[in-house]
């Protein structure tokens, strides 16, 4: 169902939820319902956007890596090298200088 979701994100808000899962292939949407009218679905997806927010995170995806923010759909391969340069210690954009203010942001957000 995320791929069916991405696919059509610009349309949020244009249809019912319900629409989309029986357009992504939910074979029951009773059990789909509910789950949207829980508490517990609820909170989450107010946390959720509590901490987008504090992360500064206005639209999917978003990758984060390491304190780093990639605010941009990275294939398969960058965002393998990324991680490499990150993992061995190095800053993914090299001729960046000073400290990273999106790193500081997230570590603020998250703690």
């Amino acid at each position: 169902m995320a791929a069916a979701l991405f696919a059509v994100q610009d349309s949020f808000g244009k249809k019912a939820w319900t629409e989309y899962a029986r357009t992504a292939g939910v074979p029951d949407i009773s059990p789909f319902t509910e789950c949207m009218k829980a508490e517990s679905t609820v909170a989450a997806i107010a946390n959720d956007l509590s901490l987008a927010r504090r992360l500064d995170v206005g639209f999917t995806p978003t990758l984060l890596i390491n304190g780093w923010r990639y605010p941009t759909s990275l294939g398969p391969d960058s965002i393998k090298r990324l991680a490499q340069e990150v993992i061995a210690g190095r800053a993914p954009f090299p001729r960046r200088k000073g400290i990273n203010a999106s790193a500081q942001l997230i570590k603020r957000a998250t703690q």
